[in-house]
């Protein structure tokens, strides 16, 4: 040690032997205490100014452990020139350690050097006039756990706040409750208001939850069901809140419950909101139900008036097709030109007539039509399809191109109209060419299935698009081509059916393009 250490005065207690011997021994054990120890160490000698004022001091000693928790050997050195900057630090060292040396009043404090970004449990006293010794600890990992933790409380706090999350500490034991600030303001209390036991927290439950709201927290001590519940509060005003609450038991060695921690939160909008949607199903169920009854007695109406247009119409149609042979074979000489003209514009009239009923009759069976979905090739639809086409125009000279097809999940017959119509429109349309080309394609698309029909016929203006698939809406006059213009409507209904889609495209006298898409089976979005 530096001869400028004090000498011991550890010699009140004395033994026989020599006090030289026993002095040395003291200051050996003072010694070895001093450069070891866990504990930094400095003893300094106050500088002034000719005031008296504290201006600086110098570092007698320092032991290895100061030097290791400041990472400075200050022995020798002013305080300045060993830590550079301190005069300018916030806290004033220099001031204070001058005060104690000065007074021999002991000091002791937690401080932050700035000048090695540490922080330090710090006891200065005097040993002798103008000189002090400061012994410290470092404490920085410590303070950082703090300001951590300091933290992550506010963080909870704000997110409990925000959250309108309340928490609550119970010591079983000694019947004391802790709440924080928002289990005050979900119970509609003052924080003075409140004895802090678990009588308190009881008084405030709604009296028909009073009983379910002690035997959770029994339970819970039994260990028989997790705090997990629900319950009404009555708020000193009489308002009624409707609360969730979590906990969970701490127990001692033995398993009997010594604490209870756990959070409350306000369900009551929630709830209510709940109750109305509950009040909405019910009523929407009765909507429903009045919908279906409504629905059921128009089908049977439409079934009606289908099997009145069946009978009651086509007797009528028929009387005057007869009528209408008979007039000609039994009057052909006696009507002349006109008179066998208007004859065949009756009969021409009548059988149209008779095929738009038919057309409207089979589009009403589709859409109530039950569908009998299965996995089948659409090869099957499309070439029975092609084979009923083909034998309606035998003189037709058609080139026709089809793609290999896959399988699909969908109503055979259905599918099978939808051909029927796509491709005797196809043929119809493109009458007028010398040789008809028709196109049948399809290509995966993403989760689909798109297949399209392509003629060469007459096309149409895309202006009118939204026409085709209208009940009785045609491009084309019938003096042009034949037709109900049902047939592209029952198409669409059918492919809507099948939770497909169907699209058309074309120029004048450039042909048409008909596009419809189906789900692939593998997609899992099949119908």
């Amino acid at each position: 040690m530096s001869d400028s250490i004090p000498p011991s005065h550890f010699t009140d207690s004395m033994d026989d032997r020599p006090c030289r011997e026993r002095l040395e021994e003291v200051e050996r054990n003072f010694a070895a205490l001093f450069e070891k120890g866990p504990i930094g160490v400095a003893f300094h000698v106050m500088i002034r100014d000719e005031q008296g004022r504290a201006i600086d001091y110098r570092f007698l000693d320092a032991n290895e452990s100061y030097q290791k928790l400041t990472g400075v050997d200050p022995r020798g050195k002013t305080v300045k020139a060993a830590f550079p900057g301190i005069e300018n630090d916030p806290f004033d060292w220099i001031g204070t350690f001058g005060n104690v040396a000065l007074t021999g009043r002991e000091v002791r404090f937690e401080q932050y050097l700035v000048a090695n970004d540490r922080w330090y449990d710090v006891v200065g006293y005097q040993y002798k006039p103008d000189h002090f010794v400061a012994a410290f600890i470092e404490i920085t990992e410590r303070k950082k756990a703090e300001a951590e933790l300091r933290d992550s409380n506010e963080r909870l706090a704000l997110a409990t706040k925000a959250g309108g999350v309340g928490i609550w500490d119970w010591d079983v034991v000694n019947d004391q409750l802790v709440w924080d600030k928002q289990m005050f303001r979900l119970y509609g209390l003052s924080e003075d208001s409140f004895s802090g036991a678990f009588e308190a927290w009881t008084r405030g439950l709604h009296p028909e939850d009073l009983e379910a709201g002690k035997a959770a927290i029994q339970e819970a001590q039994e260990g028989s069901k997790e705090f997990d519940t629900e319950f009404r509060v009555v708020w000193p005003g009489g308002e009624v809140r409707t609360l969730k609450g979590n906990g969970s038991v701490y127990r001692d060695e033995s398993g009997k419950p010594v604490r209870m921690i756990g959070t409350n939160w306000d369900i009551t909008e929630s709830r209510e909101t709940s109750r109305e949607l509950l009040r909405y199903r019910d009523h929407l169920e009765e909507l429903i139900q009045e919908r279906t009854a409504d629905l059921e007695a128009a089908n049977k109406e439409l079934e009606a008036f289908s099997y009145s247009v069946s009978h009651d119409l086509r007797a009528p149609l028929r009387h005057i097709d007869g009528f209408v042979d008979l007039l000609e074979t039994d009057y052909r000489g006696v009507l002349g030109p006109d008179g066998l003209h208007a004859l065949d514009v009756i009969s021409r009239s009548a059988r149209n007539m008779g095929r738009l009923i038919d057309d409207l009759l089979g589009f009403s069976r589709t859409s109530r039509q039950e569908l009998r979905m299965s996995l089948l090739p659409m090869d099957g639809p499309l070439q029975e399809a092609l084979g009923q086409v083909r034998e309606n125009h035998p003189d037709r000279n058609i080139e026709w191109s089809i793609d290999p097809m896959p399988v699909v999940l969908g109503d055979a017959n259905l599918l099978r109209q939808v051909w029927i119509n796509l491709l005797g429109n196809a043929v119809k349309y493109s009458g007028r060419q010398e040789v008809a080309r028709i196109e049948v394609r399809c290509r995966k698309s993403g989760e689909e299935f798109e297949f399209s029909v392509h003629d060469n016929g007459v096309g149409f203006d895309m202006k009118y698009v939204d026409k085709l698939f209208g009940v009785f809406q045609r491009l084309h006059g019938p003096e042009e081509f034949e037709g109900t213009g049902i047939g592209l409507v029952t198409v669409q209904r059918i492919i809507v059916r099948h939770k497909g889609r169907i699209r058309a495209e074309s120029l004048p006298d450039q042909g048409a393009t008909f596009t419809f898409n189906l789900p692939d089976p593998k997609s899992g979005q099949a119908a």
